[in-house]
């Protein structure tokens, strides 16, 4: 009986959490010149370097059992850093629908604004499995920011059409 309340209580705890972390505090932008600014400049070529499965075999390979998890242990944790990053930046391209004044821009800002919401949550469903595989030791399988990628074009083309 105890254990059927923490898991209860424990899986409230979780979605609460979870509807924080996605739709937190609003964003209110005046300009669109306020969320470049706001955005954090994430490397991507690093990102991809720590996600190549070649360098972790190469790794692997190479070095002593013990040192190789260490290692694995840094990556992820960089990773998780990375991947705020990346649900940070979503969560402020969701508040670009309100920069635009007509119609037209509007439809194409809600299209980013939408995306950017299932980047985030892609995000933060990458961060809670890293954490995981932190905290037990795991062999993590590196999320797939393809998506990010092409949001941050249409973004910017986006930022271009509103001058």
């Amino acid at each position: 009986m105890t254990f059927v309340a923490l898991a209860a209580t424990f899986a409230v705890l979780v979605l609460f959490a979870s509807a924080l972390l996605l739709y937190g505090r609003r964003i209110r932008l005046a300009a669109a010149s306020d969320l470049t600014t706001s955005l954090h400049r994430i490397d991507s070529r690093a990102f991809e370097t720590l996600l190549d499965p070649e360098d972790d075999a190469f790794l692997e390979a190479s070095l002593p059992k013990q040192e190789f998890r260490k290692l694995q242990r840094q990556k992820i944790a960089v990773m998780i850093g990375y991947l705020h990053l990346v649900a940070s930046n979503a969560r402020m391209l969701m508040a670009v629908p309100q920069l635009c004044s007509d119609e037209q821009s509007r439809v194409e800002a809600q299209r980013v604004a939408d995306e950017a919401l299932r980047i985030r949550i892609q995000a933060l469903r990458a961060i809670a499995s890293l954490i995981v595989c932190y905290c037990f030791n795991l062999k993590a399988q590196p999320p797939n920011l393809t998506r990010y990628v092409k949001l941050k074009i249409n973004f910017e083309s986006l930022v271009r059409s509103l001058g």
